[in-house]
């Protein structure tokens, strides 16, 4: 893809994410945020903080890719096969559950979420439009950036952050479907 209209993509869908968040997300209360309708299934809270465990490491691992990669800039964006693959197996319309590895599974973290989780959710898209600026003009397809779970297989910049931004489109998806859920619950036990 022209490397021009793929960067406005990757603006465009934070713009999207973020907006969703805020519509769907900011205005829930702590109480909201942690609920569970059983232990099998994660709160809003569980899904924001799953991304922002994401966003910590890759975020990162950009910024570090875009400091050693060189200045040519192409004029194409070119996907490898493993970055394909990676996007599709989390992009939000693969409805296929997927298993998180532990470190990254917030069930295991704290159960009690604030709006601190929503807070650096939000602040990190700040980050994220500043790493897609920045790698627009860096050599974008170089294979720099290390695989969470095997730091051996690498991604190319610009695969990593349409990665970055699929897994996020995902987890709030699944987030606003929680709250909606919560909401509905409520509202009929108003009636």
């Amino acid at each position: 893809m022209e490397k021009a209209k793929y960067f406005q993509q990757l603006r465009d869908t934070v713009t999207v994410t973020k907006s969703m968040a805020k519509e769907h997300l900011a205005q829930l209360n702590e109480n909201q945020i942690n609920e569970r309708g059983s232990t099998t299934v994660w709160s809003v809270g569980h899904c924001i903080e799953h991304i922002n465990l994401y966003n910590r490491y890759y975020i990162q691992a950009i910024e570090k890719a875009i400091l050693l990669a060189d200045k040519d800039v192409p004029a194409i964006v070119k996907h490898t096969w493993l970055g394909r693959k990676s996007i599709q197996s989390i992009h939000p319309s693969n409805q296929k559950k997927q298993k998180t590895f532990k470190r990254m599974d917030p069930v295991l973290q704290p159960d009690t979420y604030t709006h601190a989780v929503l807070d650096q959710f939000f602040r990190t898209q700040e980050n994220l439009v500043e790493l897609i600026n920045r790698a627009e003009v860096c050599n974008f397809n170089k294979k720099l950036v290390p695989i969470e779970f095997f730091k051996m297989l690498k991604l190319n910049i610009a695969e990593t952050l349409e990665f970055i931004l699929a897994h996020q489109q995902r987890h709030i998806h699944q987030a606003v479907k929680i709250a909606q859920t919560i909401n509905q619950k409520e509202s009929y036990l108003k009636v």
